[in-house]
């Protein structure tokens, strides 16, 4: 799927990210990182996904929704 991930915290916490588009530079193994208007996330904030390569890819996030854990 190329219009969403599932992103952990590491406190615990998750989020589905939503893509404003679809992302093709998501393959397992590439470094993300993010660029951001404030402190954390949020729709209009940029993931980047980076490949082995190099290659970079700007990915707009367009929505952000938190997991509730299996219970």
């Amino acid at each position: 799927d190329t219009r969403h991930l599932a992103l952990g915290t590491g406190l615990g916490r998750a989020y589905l990210v939503d893509f404003a588009v679809p992302c093709r530079n998501l393959a397992a193994g590439n470094r993300l990182g993010y660029r951001s208007r404030a402190a954390g996330l949020r729709p209009g904030d940029v993931l980047v996904s980076t490949d082995a390569r190099g290659n970079r890819m700007e990915c707009p996030i367009g929505g952000l929704y938190r997991l509730d854990p299996w219970r």
